[in-house]
């Protein structure tokens, strides 16, 4: 079974999928709100062949409140927004 992990950073975006010894990653700059970022990582996971049965890790530059919302103030694309619930709906 393959891994995929998404790096959010301040300025760039990396998602990686590692299958044996394999490793394939896809990078772009940072979007400015969560539409195009969800949009973004869709694109990279559909181009490594990443289907709703991978489990996802996803690594963001701030803090995830009891909430389930980041605070994320250097990110606007993920301040405010609960990570977990929005990604668990748009890629099951």
């Amino acid at each position: 079974m393959a891994t995929v992990g998404i790096d959010v950073g301040g300025s760039k975006v990396m998602v990686a999928r590692r299958h044996g010894e394999t490793l394939d990653i896809r990078e772009a700059a940072m979007p400015t709100n969560w539409g195009e970022l969800v949009q973004l990582i869709a694109q990279h996971l559909e181009s490594l062949g990443v289907s709703s049965s991978h489990a996802i890790g996803m690594g963001i530059p701030g803090v995830v409140q009891n909430s389930g919302t980041c605070w994320v103030p250097n990110c606007p694309a993920l301040h405010g927004v609960n990570v977990t619930e929005a990604l668990s709906r748009r890629f099951s």
